[in-house]
């Protein structure tokens, strides 16, 4: 059984078992749970059927996307659609293009203005299982769907709140309207989530929140002040029992920090999860598919509007037979558009839901005589990915093209293709980025224009290649982990200017490309093509008459072109763009080429599809998925005589790994360590962080202790579980610094913490607090847990509340210890040999350490919990984890 599966049974085992765990031996929602989550979500990757590498095709609408994959779908085409790739023996015909008169055009096209409202994946086989509906269609999970609507809300709408004010969140604003709501987070939680709804609404507005913090939305940003949302507002809202126990109350949340509770989009809101509980429930573990026709109307994102308010007879006809769609099952596939069923549609608006619920469309191609073998070569290796275009103009800024949207009604088309479409767009590269569904991009750009949406852009590449390697630095000059391909649209219009100076280039060609800048720093991270379409007037070359007055002989034009060509390719700025073979034999192919370079475009991407990089990836994914999964079991059970043994052996060798790294005399490797002259100062430094901890991220005291001490215990073993789960910020280019400790990964770290916390002494911490805080009768607030954080620091790394200080038999006054470091400082810093462990690092941080894991290991403290009900199945699910635990050879 696979980690996903395991995975799976342990969330229903954590929702069936894990709320009637007594105080003390409960699991962390914010640490435990989150993790298991993500686990979940990560092994799932592993588990596709189809591991074929894909390329996503993206950039502003308008750029040549739909032409460029038109003159290969459409190669053998007739004015019908037959003989195209997308003509199946038993089929519908139809073509790609739009505008087929008598057959279906697949390709929407809006006039120049965004049409695509889903990603369409192409995909090349022989057959397919329904010719009739040969379209698949794959919904979005509702996560998706709430991104899209916060950053439809974003770019489309008037950000203003009931109070008329326009809300940039913070902390502390987030949580004043959280109390203000009635909703108190900063009090005595509870520590296990009532409602796995409730849960798991909770984290799909964290997880929607997280992503518009890493986009940069102004609006969010100011919540990661600090490091402050991973570190304590995630938590905090995870850990919010009193919210989490009802989803109606996270929603409730989410629509006031998401769209200011504006009562339109929260009535959207409901519907669409409404309509995505019955979609997905109706399509539950069967594959859906649908008619050709019906794939163009979900990728057109007008259809609705058209559907609701038909502009001709074309668009009565076609909304006819779509309110006649019927549902038909065929063993475990659905049938979309089918002449016998039950009819799809309850309602008319349900058109929009579907369209919104649709996250991508699978449009099997088969190979047609006149299909170049360059495009040929790239479909067999890889699937195509095309993105709905970037919008482009953008209504954020221009007050009044933004939509009101108390003003619209659940039935106006603006909602569907403004808001949802154009939020969609915005957040759906983040989707597919974060899945690790793409091996390579293509960014179409049209040349001569300032590309649209230029941050929606960078932020969705910047996502994609720190998806695969967390730590790349997108502003750094290091190559990306995974190729980019900057294609530069309709270059005949560069070349028709040149023609039109007689081949001079003028004044050169800086301001064209600085065009450019807005991208930065893609345009130079990227490998970059130049295309024309010679069919269209943008794409085709345009000579003057000769001096005479007339038209030039075909030998002149030949000449005149390469004149232009050359001083092109010779400008300066030109080939800081255009700065490898493959880029310049890109722009003469363009010139050259009947087909404007395109195929010279595909004969590179053959040559960049690389089927071992998604194999070395899932590999990678499967080792740590199991590698979690085994820490979260172990967590969660009871800790055998052998598990105990080995946490011994862990606790030996963090002790000698730390003092042996005091004596070494090599330097260490990580980031930051060189700046210490004397080795203790780095394994200090580890240390400390560990010993931090952050008073922001405990729950504040209960306000009132009453005769009900044992609740305090309670309250603290919640903040142990917080601390447990919580480990320090680390750079993630260099690896994991613990290892200098002898924790070799965050796993590790995480089980020696929990070694630590479990022998703290809860009974010494209540009863300083009764003292200082109850007894006293001082008010409870919140700067309270800055004395809590070094109270519970000094239990869990001291083992006592009021450690008393050993004498100094060495040295009698603290004048003379200080002089002493000095003169050992100076030595070090000589490169002069002295005593290690008398360093002023070692003797007040390193030496305290290592007799605290000393302690431990003379006291035998381990996790020997009683047994709880759904032990068994723990026991079950870690035997058979352990069964597959085995590295994954490549």
């Amino acid at each position: 059984m696979d980690s996903f599966a395991i995975s799976s049974r342990l969330l229903d085992w954590y929702w069936t078992h894990a709320s009637q765990r007594t105080p003390g031996y409960q699991l962390s929602p914010s640490g435990w749970l989150d993790r298991l989550y993500d686990l979940n979500r990560q092994a799932k990757k592993t588990t596709r059927s189809d591991s074929r590498p894909c390329i996503g095709i993206w950039g502003p609408s308008q750029s040549g996307k739909s032409t460029l994959l038109a003159q290969y779908i459409d190669a053998d085409a007739d004015p019908e659609g037959r003989g195209s790739a997308l003509d199946w023996p038993g089929g519908t015909p139809g073509r790609f293009r739009a505008g087929c008169e008598h057959g279906i055009g697949l390709n929407p096209y809006n006039q120049g203005s965004d049409a695509s409202g889903c990603v369409t994946r192409y995909h090349l086989c022989q057959e397919v299982k329904h010719p009739q509906f040969p379209v698949q269609i794959h919904f979005s999970t509702l996560t998706e769907l709430l991104h899209s609507l916060a950053a439809g809300y974003l770019s489309e709408c008037r950000l203003e709140n009931v109070d008329g004010e326009t809300v940039f969140w913070t902390r502390d604003s987030l949580l004043a309207s959280l109390a203000k709501e009635g909703l108190d987070v900063t009090g005595d939680s509870q520590p296990v989530p009532a409602s796995r709804d409730g849960f798991e609404a909770m984290l799909a507005l964290c997880d929607v929140i997280g992503l518009l913090i890493s986009a940069g939305e102004q609006r969010y940003k100011n919540l990661n002040a600090n490091g402050s949302w991973r570190e304590i507002l995630r938590p905090l809202l995870l850990n919010a029992a009193e919210i989490t126990a009802d989803a109606n109350k996270v929603w409730s949340l989410a629509a006031l920090v998401l769209w200011d509770k504006r009562k339109t989009l929260t009535a959207l809101f409901e519907n669409l999860r409404r309509k995505h509980s019955d979609f997905t429930r109706l399509a539950s573990g069967k594959n859906l598919y649908c008619t050709l026709e019906a794939a163009g109307i979900l990728l057109d994102i007008n259809a609705v509007d058209n559907f609701l308010n038909p502009p001709n007879d074309f668009a009565a006809n076609r909304a006819r037979r779509i309110r006649d769609w019927r549902l038909q099952t065929d063993g475990d596939d659905l049938l979309i558009g089918a002449d016998s069923g039950a009819l799809f549609l309850k309602e008319n608006i349900d058109l929009g839901y579907f369209q919104a619920m649709t996250r991508e469309i699978v449009i099997p191609l088969h190979p047609t005589p006149s299909m170049p073998a360059a495009f040929l070569d790239v479909m067999t290796g890889a699937d195509l990915l095309d993105f709905p275009g970037v919008a482009l103009k953008s209504n954020q800024t221009a007050e009044e093209n933004q939509l009101d949207s108390d003003n619209a009604d659940l039935f106006d088309p603006q909602l569907f293709t403004r808001v949802l479409k154009r939020g969609k767009t915005a957040s759906i590269v983040t989707s597919y980025a974060l899945d690790g569904a793409i091996d390579a991009f293509i960014l179409m750009s049209r040349l001569g224009r300032f590309p649209a949406q230029p941050r929606q852009i960078r932020d969705g590449f910047r996502l994609w290649w720190q998806s695969v390697d967390p730590g790349y630095d997108f502003t750094s000059p290091e190559p990306p982990p995974l190729p980019l391909f900057l294609v530069l649209t309709f270059g005949g219009k560069l070349i028709s200017d040149v023609l039109t100076s007689f081949g001079q280039v003028g004044n050169g060609l800086l301001p064209l490309f600085a065009m450019l800048d807005a991208l930065d720093p893609l345009p130079q991270k990227a490998l970059t093509f130049a295309t024309t379409y010679k069919i269209f007037p943008d794409g085709s070359f345009i000579f003057p008459n000769s001096a005479q007055g007339g038209a030039l002989s075909p030998e002149q034009k030949q000449e005149l072109l390469a004149k232009a060509r050359d001083n092109i390719m010779a400008d300066k700025d030109f080939q800081k763009q255009f700065n490898t073979p493959e880029s310049r034999r890109s722009f003469e192919e363009m010139v050259a080429a009947p087909d404007g370079g395109c195929h010279y475009l595909f004969q590179q991407l053959a040559k960049h599809i690389d089927p071992t990089r998604r194999q070395e990836l899932e590999r990678q994914l499967q080792q740590q998925s199991r590698q979690l999964l085994q820490e979260l079991l172990e967590t969660a059970l009871p800790t055998p005589s052998k598990d105990a043994d080995r946490r011994a052996i862990a606790l030996r060798k963090i002790h000698d790994a730390t003092q042996a790294a005091c004596l070494r005399q090599e330097p260490f490797d990580y980031p930051g360590a060189d700046a210490f002259n004397d080795p203790s100062g780095w394994i200090a430094c580890l240390i400390r962080r560990l010993q931090d901890i952050n008073p922001e991220a405990i729950d504040i005291p209960p306000a009132q202790l009453g005769t009900q001490a044992a609740n305090l215990k309670d309250y603290l073993n919640r903040q142990m579980l917080k601390i447990r789960d919580r480990l320090p910020s680390v750079d993630a280019t260099a690896g994991w610094p613990y290892r200098d400790l002898g924790m070799d990964t965050p796993s590790d770290t995480r089980q020696f913490l929990a070694c630590l916390l479990e022998a703290a002494d809860l009974d010494q911490l209540r009863a300083w607090m009764i003292e200082n805080f109850y007894q006293r009768q001082v008010p409870i607030t919140a700067r309270m847990r800055s004395c809590l954080a070094t109270a519970i620091a000094n239990v869990t790394w001291e083992g006592t509340m009021h450690k008393p200080r050993k004498p100094d038999t060495e040295v009698e006054t603290a004048r003379t210890r200080l002089e002493f470091y000095a003169n050992q400082e100076r030595d070090l810093a000589l490169g002069n040999s002295c005593d290690r462990e008398q360093t002023a690092y070692y003797r007040q941080t390193v030496a305290p350490f290592l007799e605290r894991i000393q302690t431990i290991l003379v006291a035998g403290t381990a996790n020997q919990r009683p047994e709880f009900p759904g032990d068994d199945t723990l026991a079950a699910l870690k035997n058979e984890a352990a069964s597959q635990s085995q590295p994954v050879t490549p």
